[in-house]
């Protein structure tokens, strides 16, 4: 992970965006937004990995050099679930999740935000 001075923890936002109105079926667009999304807020991308599920959905997990962003879908259900776990930057998970928001569209959000200390 890239160092930052002073750290002394890592910040998670965990979200579950429900009843979702974008395109949750379009895999492409969702990989380019998710990608898109991290290095707009400042992270950086060191790894991809994206799985499209039969017949729909999709799992794409990048790897930042602050830690990870994962995003899940389920047309079927217009659920999508985000997992980010970054170094010491909240604001730029905050950013993340506001930039997939806005694609996603949801009606009810679950969101859980957690300060995990190292020390």
């Amino acid at each position: 992970m890239e160092a930052v001075s002073g750290l002394a923890g890592v910040y998670r936002l965990a979200v579950v965006a429900r009843g979702c109105g974008g395109d949750l079926t379009d895999n492409d667009a969702l990989t380019e937004l998710t990608r898109r999304a991290a290095v707009a807020s400042g992270l950086h991308v060191v790894g991809e990995t994206v799985h499209a599920f039969v017949p729909h959905g999709l799992s794409v997990a990048l790897l930042l050099a602050q830690s990870h962003l994962v995003l899940s879908t389920w047309p079927e259900h217009r659920v999508a679930i985000v997992d980010l776990v970054v170094c010491g930057d909240h604001q730029a998970a905050h950013a993340v999740w506001q930039t997939l928001q806005q694609h996603l569209r949801p009606t009810m959000v679950e969101l859980s935000a957690q300060t995990i200390s190292l020390e």
